[in-house]
């Protein structure tokens, strides 16, 4: 009889065991891929903070060669291999930021779905490994210009449904350090590929679809590691796909930071590629190698936001949001001082690491300064909102960087309008300092 249960006579399991299996399999399936957050709900805070630090830090380390991949390699294989305009190039570089223009819609789209935010976020990411991984194998311009612009374009979607994650897993006593370890992990394995598989790709360009391929497999582990993450359903207020814009007017206190942050937000990303400029190009009298371009604009200031990001988490927890945020303008200020006013490589060294320091403190405050201000089921219309801005000036302040080079003439004019801006950015967030929404928490 248990010889029976085990096995037909034919060879093959007996037909109740198959119903079984496949009964199991199913609940399995069903219970993995739960589209409702009933899950969530009968965990403490303590368990859903255990397992957020847990697989987040995961998924952050496995994005950091997602994150080097955006920021790099697409854009040199796009030259080297595929020989782009600049058009193309253009548009590799501007999808990003289009996804955070359309955030707002996408999210309210996604939050009238039965969806948690992690299943949500999960599927952006299997849809980034897929373009990757076609991208690979394809030979021609015109696909991987589709594929990249694609996967960037979903790429970007993840930021607002993050918010909802910490916010509800997330004491508030200890978003900022949990975040800051997590991200401790994403800069530094970024900058460990950027080097090696920089000096791979130097040697072996022919081999380039290798690190697509291995860019694919991250994002995929990161997916994997999304879905361990604890989440609930968007929280997303009703209404119209555009009814987050409300927000706008209602919210004055909102508005007023995200007018103010956008001064310096547009000092700084305006000032990234003339960071560039000042040191490579030979009319400015540096005309450094690459290799010392490559570490002042970008290895060091990665070195330094990794070395800060903890401590920056700390802060954020025992900080009030304007604190926050003049201890973090005045670095860049002081950064983009030594950085363009200094023709010593010591001077510049000295901003690029200031520069790096408040990059790691702006990257936390943004990603969590909504949480200081407004209530945890709103987060993600708020964060939403921010992050459609943060797109659209991303966008636009290069162009506005160049073309204040190109009308004044002068590189020194052009900085000095980029810490006038951070300076006034200051000034606000001083200002504001005794709105009763911002006491620290």
């Amino acid at each position: 009889m248990q010889v029976k249960r085990k096995i037909d006579s034919d060879g093959y399991p007996p037909l109740e065991q198959v119903r079984g299996f496949l009964s199991q399999f199913s609940h399995g399936r069903r219970h993995f891929f739960s589209m409702s957050n009933s899950g969530t709900e009968e965990l403490s805070l303590s368990e859903r903070s255990r397992l957020t630090l847990r697989y987040d830090t995961l998924r952050q380390a496995f994005q950091g060669i997602l994150e080097a991949g955006f920021k790099t390699y697409i854009l040199l294989i796009a030259i080297r291999v595929f020989h782009m305009g600049a058009w193309e190039k253009s548009l590799l570089s501007s999808a990003g930021f289009a996804g955070l223009l359309c955030a707002p819609l996408v999210m309210k789209g996604m939050a009238r779905t039965s969806w948690t935010s992690m299943q949500i976020t999960a599927l952006y990411f299997f849809l980034v490994a897929a373009c990757f991984l076609i991208a690979s194998l394809t030979q021609d311009a015109g696909l991987y210009l589709v594929l990249l612009v694609a996967a960037r374009f979903i790429y970007k979607q993840q930021i607002p449904l993050m918010i909802d994650v910490y916010s509800h897993n997330y004491a508030a006593d200890e978003r900022g350090s949990k975040l800051g370890f997590s991200m401790f992990f994403l800069a530094t394995v970024s900058v460990f590929f950027s080097l090696l598989a920089g000096q791979w790709l130097d040697r072996h360009l022919d081999a380039y679809r290798w690190i697509l391929v291995l860019i694919a497999l991250s994002a995929l582990g990161s997916a994997l590691s999304f879905l361990k993450i604890p989440s609930r359903r968007i929280p997303s207020s009703s209404g119209h796909r555009w009814a987050n814009l409300s927000l706008l007017w209602k919210d004055k206190l909102f508005t007023a930071i995200v007018l103010i942050w956008a001064l310096e937000g547009i000092a700084n990303q305006m000032t990234i590629p003339l960071r560039v400029e000042y040191i490579a190009h030979e009319r400015y009298g540096l005309n450094f190698s690459n290799h010392w371009v490559t570490l002042l604009s970008c290895v060091i200031p990665s070195i330094f936001r990794i070395l800060g990001s903890p401590l920056w988490g700390y802060l954020f927890d025992r900080l009030s949001l304007v604190q926050m945020k003049l201890w973090i303008n005045s670095l860049l200020l002081l950064g983009t001082l030594a950085y363009f006013f200094s023709s010593s490589l010591l001077g510049i060294l000295i901003g690029s690491c200031f520069i790096g320091m408040a990059h790691g403190g702006g990257v936390i405050a943004w990603s969590l300064w909504v949480t200081k201000i407004v209530p945890e089921e709103s987060c993600c219309d708020y964060l939403s909102l921010s992050a459609a801005e943060f797109g659209l000036r991303s966008f636009i302040s290069p162009f506005i960087g160049y073309a204040l080079l190109e009308g004044t003439q002068s590189l020194p004019c052009v900085v000095a309008i980029a810490v006038l801006l951070i300076s006034l950015s200051s000034l606000g967030f001083w200002l504001i300092r005794h709105h009763e929404r911002l006491r620290p928490s």
